[in-house]
């Protein structure tokens, strides 16, 4: 068997295997059952401690779907630790995935279907996991996940909480008119804060909240070269970041004192990305450039923040007639020099682009949905 060498800042080197047809070839493939992932994907993350959690939509019978699974795995030898099938609102499939998050000590998991994410157009569903025990903490206040065009944000920084956001939009001129934060107690029920802010800008659509309960609104209607942090007691802009790009920032990721942004942008008719990290108390951030013929569509860091991973798209033209359009694959960076770490293939029988990654002293673990009930788990061993 082969070994694709990979040159890397946390360690001398990384050996991923490859497979016959010179594919990288997943440490692990593990098997879900009751589980579809072209109708209903799984949402995968990562503990603190290497602990790998998929959480799936039972496809339950005539794809009527009534219960969702939370499965737990050791992601370094592939072994089931501990699972539970919870009952749910009844579904039909197909729907797009749900979204899971661990709270920073990995002892909390929330997980979310929202409204805007289902097919089927029907209320919202979110509860909190004890990890140990897999015991459901609590259900977020179902009043709560009807507001419009409501996102879970993820859990606050100092780990008290939920964050909410929901937004007042005036889709005809493409402007966000409003955004409104609320923050919530690990009950899910009890409210830490609730504040409104109002976009400042004219024409601006595209806006991030941060784990803190602030929130960034774009300078325009597009994606928006600068992001500007509303201050909600001075009621206007205190701070801002920019991207050298045309096309604005594509992700952003809130580490703890640092701000890692993605932009996408083309150059001789390929596609350029540009990684920059936004130091506090540093005036200009540390900025990167990659040639990777794909746009950046989805990312997370790993629990510790010293890696990111990054979900790369592109349609290639030339597959329209076989009925499949987008080509995925991930890129595993070091979330501090922004060096490329590893890349490999996603599959593209998924409606899933996610990933999960873990770093445990340099031995990296990149998890990402497969094809059918599969979860492909990938050891990047130091060499």
């Amino acid at each position: 068997m082969r070994t694709f060498l990979i040159a890397t800042t946390l360690t001398v080197g990384m050996c991923l295997s490859l497979g016959a047809n010179g594919s990288p070839k997943p440490t692990w493939i593990l098997h879900l059952g009751g589980l579809d992932q072209s109708i209903a994907p799984s949402s995968i993350a990562l503990g603190p401690t290497g602990d790998l959690y998929a959480v799936y939509r039972d496809h339950g019978e005539r794809h009527q779907s009534g219960y969702v699974w939370v499965r737990v795995f050791d992601s370094q030898t592939g072994k089931e630790l501990r699972n539970t099938r919870m009952s749910a609102p009844s579904r039909k499939l197909p729907q797009r995935s749900g979204r899971v998050m661990l709270s920073a000590d990995g002892t909390t998991l929330l997980y979310a279907e929202l409204p805007g994410v289902l097919l089927s157009g029907q209320a919202g569903f979110a509860f909190l996991l004890d990890t140990a025990t897999l015991k459901r903490k609590s259900d977020i206040s179902a009043g709560l996940l009807t507001l419009a065009n409501l996102r879970v944000e993820g859990f606050n920084h100092d780990g008290t909480g939920v964050v909410l956001s929901s937004s007042i939009k005036d889709e005809t001129n493409r402007v966000t008119k409003s955004v409104r934060v609320i923050q919530l107690w690990f009950d899910g029920q009890r409210v830490i804060a609730d504040q409104t802010a109002e976009n400042p800008f004219a024409r601006s659509l595209a806006y991030e909240v941060d784990p803190e309960g602030s929130v960034w609104f774009s300078d325009n209607a597009g994606s928006g070269s600068t992001l500007a942090r509303y201050d909600f007691q001075a009621r206007k802009i205190s701070k801002s970041i920019t991207a050298g790009s045309q096309y604005g920032f594509a992700q952003v990721l809130w580490l703890r004192g640092a701000i890692l942004a993605t932009s996408n942008s083309q150059s001789g008719g390929q596609a350029l990305n540009e990684l920059y990290r936004f130091n506090d108390g540093m005036p200009e951030p540390k900025r990167a450039q990659h040639k990777t013929d794909c746009w950046f569509r989805d990312s997370v860091s790993s629990a510790d923040e010293t890696v990111v991973g990054l979900v790369c798209e592109a349609t290639r033209g030339a597959e329209f007639k076989f009925g499949s359009v987008v080509v995925r694959n991930a890129f595993v960076f070091d979330a501090l020099s922004l060096r490329l770490l590893a890349t490999f293939p996603m599959t593209k029988r998924t409606a899933s682009s996610g990933i999960a990654v873990w770093n445990n002293r340099g031995r990296l673990t990149v998890a990402a949905s497969g094809q059918g009930d599969a979860v492909e788990v990938y050891v990047l061993s130091p060499r």
